[in-house]
């Protein structure tokens, strides 16, 4: 199943629609996803900000993720402190990462962090490896990640790549790698 969706576009150069909304638990903070449409009358919009308000201030802030990054899951509800706030992780693919400026299902994912006011914005898993799995362990305050780096260089992760194990600290922004098996 797929969805197409279309804007019908005036003088702007791009149209903006917030698409989705979820409530932060424990938080006074709602985040809504944004979605830019190209020019033209039909586009197919790939969600590329981040909508942060606080519902008891109104207060808003817009968290652009970086050129070319396209959002596949934000992480809303997760246990661990980041800043001093709750915690919120964004996975997405970079488009063009084979070199053809398209959205490939090899291309690799990568995590980012902000605190849930929508502040101090970091990409936590390291350039040129493709995220596999990570989980949050409230009790240290940490993050640990798999990811599989390319390490031939051939912009494909295959039989010949291997993961590696990370743990982020949260406090401290450390990513250490840990030794392999």
């Amino acid at each position: 199943m797929f969805r197409l969706s279309g804007e019908v576009q005036a003088q702007e150069k791009f149209a903006a629609s917030l698409n989705h909304i979820t409530s932060i638990d424990s938080t006074d903070m709602v985040v809504a996803s944004q979605s830019d449409g190209g020019k033209g009358i039909l586009s197919f919009p790939g969600v590329n900000k981040l909508l942060f308000l606080n519902t008891r201030t109104q207060e808003t802030r817009i968290v652009e993720l970086p050129a070319g990054f396209v959002i596949s899951r934000t992480f809303l509800n997760v246990p661990g402190r980041y800043e001093g706030e709750r915690l919120v992780l964004i996975s997405g693919t970079y488009k063009g990462w084979g070199n053809n400026e398209k959205l490939e299902w090899n291309d690799p994912e990568y995590l980012f962090v902000s605190t849930a006011s929508g502040q101090h914005l970091k990409q936590i898993s390291p350039e040129e490896e493709r995220l596999v799995e990570w989980t949050v362990n409230k009790n240290s305050n940490t993050l640990a990640l798999i990811t599989r780096p390319d390490t031939n260089k051939d912009k494909k992760y295959d039989a010949k790549d291997s993961n590696k194990l990370y743990i982020y600290h949260l406090t401290s922004g450390q990513l250490i790698a840990m030794p392999p098996l």
